[in-house]
């Protein structure tokens, strides 16, 4: 369920206190992706990081994406795509999300 409730965190908006502590987490596990270890820079330095604020909500939210998958078995393909700075949901994802708020599991 915590990945449920950061997910709806970072797609709001919400203040995540863990964001800059899961991007580093991820640059640690993911040397080689440049991207990733951009975003972890920025996000660590103080100047750049509400500019780079978004960039790091988008890749966290990619992430949980994958762990969902994993632990509610899910085959989705192509979960969201970003367009002008807001999120599109694959209809999967927005249902999940949707059924844990009514549940109130979020």
């Amino acid at each position: 369920m915590e990945a449920l409730i950061e997910l709806d965190e970072v797609i709001n908006g919400i203040y995540n206190k863990n964001l800059d502590e899961n991007i580093l987490r991820l640059a640690n596990e993911k040397p080689g992706n440049a991207k990733v270890q951009n975003i972890a820079k920025m996000m660590n330095n103080e100047e750049y990081r509400e500019k780079y604020n978004y960039d790091a909500r988008v890749l966290y939210a990619k992430e949980l994406v994958k762990q969902l998958k994993q632990m509610y078995g899910m085959n989705l393909t192509d979960d969201f795509e970003v367009v002008d700075y807001k999120f599109r949901w694959n209809k999967n994802i927005r249902d999940l999300l949707n059924d844990a708020k009514k549940d109130g599991l979020i």
